[in-house]
């Protein structure tokens, strides 16, 4: 399983499929600190994708077991993560499409024929969704220390939220208190 992106989407990923029984979570992050936080949150392995450069798909593939992963789990909403996870699923695997970004994709058809890739995407968030997250939340089994790095109030957005954001790549996600 690997799952580029540990922001607060990609840190619950990693702690949803630990629980689930994945046997290794490999995150693939830039950010030093991210990937960091990726494995205090359950990740085996967290790899810098720049830094891998051509060897990150013969890495990943030699992770699990020369084919690649059962499971990748997009999370960062990046057209190039997107694209890169289709590269990492073994034949026959799956790639699940949680980032919600909004830049077009280049796939190639041939990639997903010959790969036999399932692709599935969600939103993820119905009423029983939320049941069973708070569920998690009680018994102590989901972790939130972390993911979020500041709350601030709507007056302070652009200063204290979206430049900030933009300068500091470390940060998980900042909150808005109206």
């Amino acid at each position: 399983m690997s799952c580029p992106g540990p922001g607060p989407i990609g840190l619950a990923a990693v702690q949803l499929l630990r629980l689930g029984g994945a046997r290794h979570i490999t995150v693939l992050e830039i950010v030093e600190e991210k990937r960091r936080l990726g494995q205090r949150f359950g990740a085996d392995l967290a790899l810098d994708p720049l830094a891998e450069g051509a060897s990150l798909k013969d890495r990943i593939m030699g992770l699990y077991d020369g084919v690649g992963a059962d499971l990748v789990v997009e999370c960062a909403g990046a057209p190039k993560s997107f694209e890169l996870c289709l590269t990492l699923a073994r034949a026959g695997g799956q790639v699940v499409h949680l980032g919600a970004g909004g830049e077009a994709v280049e796939v190639l058809p041939w990639l997903l024929t010959m790969g036999e890739l399932d692709i599935k995407s969600t939103l993820a968030f119905g009423a029983e969704e939320a049941r069973k997250c708070l569920d998690l939340l009680a018994a102590g089994r989901f972790v939130t220390e972390g993911m979020l790095s500041d709350v601030i109030p709507l007056s302070q957005l652009v200063e204290k939220g979206f430049d900030r954001l933009a300068a500091n790549k470390a940060l998980v996600k900042v909150a808005v208190a109206p």
